[in-house]
């Protein structure tokens, strides 16, 4: 089943990059449901029928957390599983708070991971310029997974964060998996906003895994 969810998806996210980049083109108001909702359309240019795809199914192993949509087989066999997320500016010109910001989006790919069914798992990340920039800055600690080119993958384990700030840390919760990210999109959709599709899989435990580097001038700050 995993050669069909990698099917699905590819042909889906290649329908999904110009029917975002037309919404935000327009002026459309946009939301992380509307970007949800933008997919749900990519998945049928893709061939994907409606009673394919559950949004919000319940996961098991969390008290009260839903998964943003899960994809199905003709058959009702899970394919694939999805998270969105959205971070745009703060009305009034206000800066984000960039590394709470950083150590949620960790939180949701750990999130992933816990879901019970074995499928292939999907981040799906919009952001505006200010978290871009955040990312991709070496000073910040994340940006070896940030920058990395479509295609490349990048190992994640329990001890990958020991470096990383307070805040980040409190966002993000304990990260107890050995996990593999893969760089399915890494792409600016418009001058003001970049898109990020990664995939996440179990991995076994190594030894030797790499730590994310950060700037030390850098480890106690909150952003």
């Amino acid at each position: 089943m995993v050669d069909a969810a990698e099917d699905v998806m590819t042909q889906a996210i290649a329908a999904f990059v110009p029917l975002l980049k037309t919404r935000l083109s327009a002026g459309t108001f946009t939301t992380e449901d509307s970007v949800r909702y933008t997919f749900f359309a990519a998945l049928l240019h893709a061939g994907v029928q409606p009673e394919q795809v559950v949004l919000e199914a319940h996961y098991q192993a969390i008290a009260r957390a839903e998964l943003d949509l899960l994809i199905c087989s003709p058959s009702k066999v899970p394919l694939a599983a999805a998270e969105f997320k959205y971070d745009r500016a703060i009305p009034g010109g206000k800066h984000l708070p960039r590394t709470q910001k950083a150590g949620k989006l960790f939180a949701d790919l750990r999130r992933l991971l816990l879901w019970h069914e074995p499928v292939t798992f999907y981040f799906i990340y919009l952001t505006d310029g200010e978290m871009h920039r955040y990312l991709c800055n070496p000073h910040n600690g994340v940006s070896a997974i940030f920058t990395l080119e479509q295609g490349k993958e990048y190992p994640l384990a329990t001890d990958s964060f020991t470096s990383r700030a307070a805040a980040f840390h409190k966002a993000m919760g304990n990260w107890t998996d050995s996990a593999t990210l893969r760089i399915r999109v890494n792409m600016d959709v418009l001058p003001d906003h970049h898109l990020w599709i990664l995939s996440i899989h179990h991995t076994a435990p190594a030894t030797g895994t790499q730590q994310l580097a950060t700037d030390d001038r850098r480890l106690a700050t909150d952003d």
